[in-house]
């Protein structure tokens, strides 16, 4: 028991003590040279069309226009495309957060009076999230397995597919439970229900991961925009001058602000700026699993 326990109490600490909010200039960082290009074409076409007069505008601004109306439909539609991505995400990890609290309650029913069978399924449960946002992230960090015990672990690393193998292990300890006359055929059936929940969400996580927009939407969409950006100082130079440099690098900021999370979000399961929280979400489902399993009542 103190094997889990002190790992939970690890866990609490850093859950306490992580910011709830972090400010990071790493996307403004990434987009300085994309605007410092798009100020540099403006002022160049500022300067042809106000000092030197070698430029025509009104064939800018209808093309302008023009591209306006077909960037706003694929800008909409990618970033709603991205959206419904990171918010399905969030619902399946929602769904996860319940299912793992609802075993657990179910469990410690169960076998209020074996400890064992209570710290072994606390440390199966714990696993599972680390285990699963590890997986699709494409790591294998093994810390997540300080929750099994030393028979569950040697098969954890005997397995190429890692939340499968955690879930195996959990309908394992099920059917032994079973065997073992210690619970009855239907609380066995609904044990292995509730694991058959697990395999479910692990799928529905592989298939956004797994699934990711077509790049050559995305090449179309970077495009038109770019395009959109070189053909808008057309547009505003006969009215405003000079000026149209900065509202262009305004606009060029926002349209490619928008892009850039378009693309962090539509893999909701990184570690990028505005990715799932999918590391508190782990530790919060370790914490409530283990107060419910091994908690003093």
């Amino acid at each position: 028991m103190s094997k889990i326990t002190d790992y939970l109490d690890q866990v609490k600490y850093e859950y306490d003590s992580r910011p709830l909010i972090k400010f990071k200039w790493s996307m403004f960082v990434k987009l300085i040279p994309k605007l410092i290009l798009v100020v540099l074409v403006a002022s160049i076409i500022a300067y042809m069309t106000v000092e030197a007069k070698l430029i025509n505008t009104k064939t800018g601004i209808s093309f302008a226009g023009f591209l306006t109306a077909a960037m706003g439909i694929l800008l909409v539609f990618r970033n709603n495309t991205a959206y419904d991505r990171w918010w399905e995400g969030r619902k399946i990890w929602g769904t996860l957060v319940n299912t793992s609290r609802h075993t657990a309650m179910l469990l410690k029913e169960l076998f209020r009076s074996n400890q064992y069978r209570l710290e072994d399924f606390t440390g199966l449960l714990s696993a599972f999230p680390h285990v699963l946002k590890d997986h699709l992230r494409n790591i294998n960090d093994e810390s997540a397995y300080d929750f099994l015990s030393e028979e569950e672990f040697n098969f954890m690393k005997s397995m190429d597919h890692k939340p499968n193998a955690l879930i195996m292990l959990l309908q394992r300890r099920f059917k032994e439970a079973y065997q073992n006359g210690e619970i009855t055929d239907y609380q066995y059936i609904k044990l292995s229900d509730q694991g058959s929940l697990f395999t479910d969400y692990l799928g529905k996580c592989e298939r956004i991961k797994n699934t990711p927009i077509p790049a050559s939407y995305q090449f179309l969409v970077n495009s038109i925009s770019w395009l959109y950006l070189f053909t808008l100082p057309f547009g505003l130079i006969e009215a405003m001058g000079w000026n149209s440099v900065f509202v262009v690098a305004f606009i060029a900021y926002l349209l490619l602000s928008m892009i850039e999370v378009s693309l962090e979000i539509e893999d909701p399961f990184g570690t990028q700026q505005n990715d799932l929280p999918t590391d508190k979400l782990a530790d919060m489902i370790a914490l409530n699993v283990g107060e419910i399993l091994i908690g003093k009542h």
